[in-house]
C-alpha cells in the first residue's frame, strides 16, 4: 500500500513504475512485510522516475553482472537498434549472459527485426539512453570497427547489416567521419544511400 501510494503521484509513468518497482521489491524482499513502519520505509524508497527505477535495477543486478554494460552499449544503438552479435561483442560478454541481461532489462527496451531477420534491441526511452551514455563520455565506433580488422585492411564483407548501416552514423557522432568515408571497403559494401550521407 505504501509503495502504491508513493507511485500513484507520477502521472502516465505511474503504472509502469508500479510494475517495475513491485518486481524489484519482490526480488529484494521475497517475504511479505508485516510491519507498517518497514512497509513505509520501502514506500519512501520507491523510484520516482524511470531513471531512478533503472538505477535501482542496475544496482540490484548482482545475478546479472553484465546488465549495466549491455544497457550502456544499447544506449548508443542507432536506427531501430542493435543485434545480439554486435551487442555481445561490444559488451565483451558471452551471448548467453547478454540474453539474460536482455530479459532482466526488457521493460526498458524495444525490439525490431533487421533485414537479415535478427532481432534488434534499443533503449525505448531517449531520456534513459542519454542518462546511460553520459557516464561513459565515449562512443562505440572503434569497438565496432575493431571486429573488422586493422584500419587499412578492414573486412567489411564480414560486417553485420547494423555495422554497414550505422558505422557512418557513429563516426559522425564522434567526429570521425573520415575513418569510414575514406575506407574503400566500406564504399564497396555499404548501400549507396549510406555512402552519399
Amino acid at each position: 500500500t505504501e509503495v502504491a501510494r508513493a507511485l500513484s503521484e507520477h502521472g502516465q509513468d505511474a503504472f509502469l513504475l508500479a510494475k517495475l518497482y513491485t518486481e524489484h521489491f519482490l526480488r529484494i524482499q521475497p517475504t511479505p512485510v508485516a510491519d507498517p513502519a518497514t512497509a513505509e520505509q520501502f514506500g519512501a524508497k520507491a523510484a520516482r522516475s524511470l531513471r531512478e527505477m533503472l538505477d535501482l535495477d542496475l544496482m540490484a543486478s548482482v545475478g546479472v553482472p553484465v546488465l549495466r554494460s549491455v544497457m550502456t552499449v544499447l544506449a548508443h544503438a542507432s536506427g531501430q537498434g542493435m543485434p545480439l552479435t554486435v551487442l555481445s561483442r561490444l559488451a565483451a560478454a558471452p551471448a548467453a549472459d547478454v540474453r539474460k541481461a536482455l530479459v532482466v532489462g526488457q521493460a526498458y527496451l524495444r525490439q525490431a527485426r533487421d533485414t537479415d531477420g535478427s532481432v534488434l534491441y534499443k533503449i525505448s526511452d531517449p531520456g534513459l539512453a542519454d542518462h546511460l551514455r553520459r557516464p561513459t563520455g565515449r562512443g562505440i565506433l572503434d569497438w565496432l570497427l575493431n571486429a573488422l580488422g586493422p584500419s587499412k585492411t578492414r573486412n567489411w564483407r564480414a560486417a553485420e547489416p547494423y555495422v554497414l548501416r550505422h558505422a557512418f552514423d557513429h563516426a559522425r557522432e564522434e567526429h570521425k567521419e573520415d575513418d569510414v568515408r575514406n575506407d574503400p571497403g566500406f564504399l564497396l559494401e555499404a548501400r549507396p544511400e549510406i555512402v552519399r550521407r
